[in-house]
């Protein structure tokens, strides 16, 4: 699930129309949207959007503006598991999930109780390496009883060579499935989905930022 601002629908001093989309990334299929007066309006937006769908069995993953309890919780009352990515929006979290990994891979897998999974991709002028850890003995976490179906943190780091320049990026994501890095990695990398498949569509072969309907 995924927002996205239609950038020429904005006139004078009224707000451009912000979608709020949910894209099966399995069937190439949008689901559901619903529109939103603005971009901060996305966390009220998503509930009542999964509130619309059947999530049994279903994954749903959202980037930091859904990381929220609420969503978390209306996602697996409606059945479904959620990995939702973990950003200054709840600063605590974010920060035991980062302290916690950054200790754990410190010391091996098995003692740190992490699941590991890894990726890579290359093309002409780029190597891409994706390492995933997961856990999910989480007693310790003191945010553990505020989330709903909350059963382990993830740990993303992204390794990137361009024409010889390498660069390294975190990223941090809480998730109601049990540990397994191989699964929740290529949950968090199949969240990409929406933006190259329909909102790159949408701009690109629809030019949906150029219309002007309100």
């Amino acid at each position: 699930m995924d927002g996205k601002t239609l950038c020429n629908s904005r006139d004078g001093n009224e707000r451009a129309i912000h979608l709020v989309s949910a894209f099966s990334a399995q069937n190439d299929l949008v689901l559901g949207q619903l529109a939103t007066k603005a971009k901060s309006n996305e966390i009220k937006a998503f509930p009542l959007l999964i509130e619309m769908l059947d999530l049994r069995s279903a994954t749903v993953t959202i980037d930091t503006a859904g990381c929220q309890k609420e969503i978390a919780k209306v996602i697996t009352e409606k059945g479904g598991d959620y990995v939702l990515a973990l950003k200054g929006n709840q600063e605590a979290l974010y920060e035991e999930a980062k302290n916690f990994f950054t200790q754990a891979l410190g010391v091996e897998l098995e003692e740190a109780g992490c699941d590991y999974f890894s990726s890579e991709e290359k093309s002409r002028n780029r190597i891409e390496k994706r390492e995933i850890w997961t856990a999910s003995n989480l007693e310790w976490l003191p945010q553990l009883k505020d989330w709903e179906g909350l059963r382990s943190l993830a740990c993303v780091r992204s390794t990137r060579v361009v024409k010889g320049k390498e660069t390294m990026e975190w990223r941090y994501y809480i998730s109601s499935l049990e540990s397994n890095a191989e699964r929740i990695g290529k949950a968090i990398r199949t969240d990409w989905l929406v933006e190259n498949k329909l909102h790159w569509q949408l701009d690109v072969f629809y030019r949906e930022d150029c219309c002007k309907v309100r």
